[in-house]
């Protein structure tokens, strides 16, 4: 029986070890004890973690921690592919008003690019003194978009706080891959859009997510544009897959004064040993090799007003949670601004916000400086697991807060796709390529995959199986270098 090894030790809260003096994974193909291609890449993953732990520990001034977010920022934006640079004109446009109790909703398009629109519902406070503070809402992962928000949205503007909640890429009416007859999703909604889109960005040299950050950064060029609007007090909110946005957007863009980021801040660490990595625009190229995790969104935030939202249950796990909070609370203490930093907490699974949306809109309250609403508990009270019992307000309808006519973007309204705006944004650099000679090919392929060069050891070929039949010879072999996956294969030959 050969073993490899890899040096270290540490487990996640569960007890499973991700790296160790040994790594004993039994392959059921071979009855072999070989490498587990998932456990070597999170062992690789730990290894880079624990460099960063060391970097951040090394901070300890606030001129040290500065240093560190130029890092981070510069770091962030080159593995997006940078962000688009025009700001054009946004083409504002209100289709219709919903008036509810205590709040109305505009029900507004505007536009990012050129041509590429965004639907979206503004939540207005009915009562108190105009201009109010805002916050940009961003969904989660779904086909609802911004028709998440109807508990959040209405509450959050009887407390004196407008709320813009607006639909991402391939979710809510912004289907970006669409049946021209039928009006139907090619491919689903949310995240299979978000994969689909994400192939020809990542071709292009981007990241998906450069989108959904500057989607959401037009969005607050909306809102200040707004004179019922305060462009000094604006926040950013979202869970899940909105949390993902919310966290990059307040990490670029300092307009945002104050950030609740629900369900998804943990580590990498945590994450890859349970879950494993999320989906196209939460995942970029290079963030753990780069020296990143998940605490360095919340730290290019300070010593800005911040919630870290999160629930015992998430399948982000609360033990990175716990580490993030723990991480971000000393370094917000560099900028003596650790009572600028809130971590809320509650019961029950991913997403499950209802016993702590009270302390999550006190938080908004009290950092933005809004008026208005019932009293609320401090940010810092216990959940109320009762609340998930409770009736929630009569629901609004999706005509109450549907845009378009038909439900869809591009079927109302036509408009350009994301994948019309990333090709157009990759054509220059395809004007520019150049033949490369077959030394550069190689050294950019590896570049481009991480692949190594000059790997040390010697290949171990196994043969696990020989069989001939019709004719043909089916050879199963397991290569095997020191310190690598191993690698199955099959070859099929005509029979001597």
């Amino acid at each position: 029986m050969t073993t490899a090894t890899i040096s270290g030790t540490v487990q996640n809260s569960t007890g499973r070890i991700i790296a160790g003096a040994k790594i004993e994974v039994r392959n059921v193909d071979t009855d072999q004890t070989r490498y587990n291609t998932a456990d070597f890449l999170d062992a690789t993953a730990h290894s880079q973690e624990e460099h960063r732990k060391a970097t951040i520990t090394a901070i300890t001034t606030r001129q040290a921690a500065e240093v560190r977010q130029r890092f981070v920022r510069k770091t962030l934006l080159a593995m997006m592919g940078g962000l688009p640079t025009e700001r054009g004109n946004l083409n504002a446009r209100v289709y219709g008003i919903f008036s509810g109790d205590g709040y109305r909703v505009e029900r507004i398009t505007y536009d990012t690019l050129p041509n590429f629109h965004v639907t979206a519902d503004l939540y207005l406070p009915v009562t108190g003194k105009a201009p109010y503070p805002a916050i940009i809402s961003s969904p989660g992962h779904g086909s609802p978009g911004k028709f998440y928000d109807t508990a959040f949205g209405p509450e959050t503007a009887r407390h004196g706080i407008a709320v813009l909640s607006w639909d991402p890429i391939g979710e809510g009416e912004r289907l970006q891959y669409m049946n021209p007859r039928t009006g139907k999703p090619l491919i689903g909604f949310g995240s299979p859009e978000h994969s689909q889109a994400s192939i020809p960005a990542n071709l292009a040299g981007q990241s998906i997510a450069r989108y959904f950050v500057y989607d959401g950064m037009r969005g607050i060029d909306y809102l200040q544009s707004r004179s019922d609007i305060d462009p000094n007090r604006i926040g950013a909110y979202g869970c899940s897959g909105g949390g993902t946005i919310t966290a990059y957007l307040a990490a670029l863009d300092p307009r945002v004064q104050a950030v609740g980021t629900a369900c998804y801040l943990t580590t990498m660490d945590e994450l890859l040993a349970s879950r494993g990595p999320q989906e196209a625009e939460q995942t970029m190229s290079g963030f753990i090799q780069s020296g990143l995790d998940l605490a360095d969104y919340v730290e290019l935030a300070a010593p800005r007003p911040y919630a870290i939202i999160s629930t015992t249950e998430d399948m982000f796990p609360f033990a990175g949670a716990t580490i993030v909070h723990d991480e971000a609370r000393r370094f917000y203490a560099l900028f003596a601004a650790q009572d600028k930093l809130h971590w809320i907490t509650g019961p029950g699974p991913h997403g499950n916000l209802r016993p702590i949306m009270p302390q999550i809109i006190s938080f908004f309250v009290q950092s933005l400086k809004a008026t208005g609403g019932t009293p609320l508990p401090p940010i810092d009270a216990p959940a109320d697991p009762s609340l998930s019992a409770t009736p929630l307000p009569a629901k609004l309808s999706i005509s109450d807060l549907q845009v378009t006519p038909t439900g869809q973007i591009l079927s109302s309204l036509g408009g350009v796709t994301i994948a019309d705006v990333i090709k157009e944004a990759a054509e220059p650099e395809l004007a520019a390529r150049r033949p490369l000679s077959l030394p550069n090919l190689r050294a950019a392929i590896r570049d481009v995959t991480g692949a190594q060069e000059n790997l040390t050891g010697k290949n171990e070929v196994e043969t696990n199986n020989r069989s001939k039949e019709s004719g043909l010879q089916r050879v199963a072999t397991t290569l095997h270098r020191p310190g690598i996956v191993s690698i199955n294969s099959l070859a099929i030959i005509p029979a001597s």
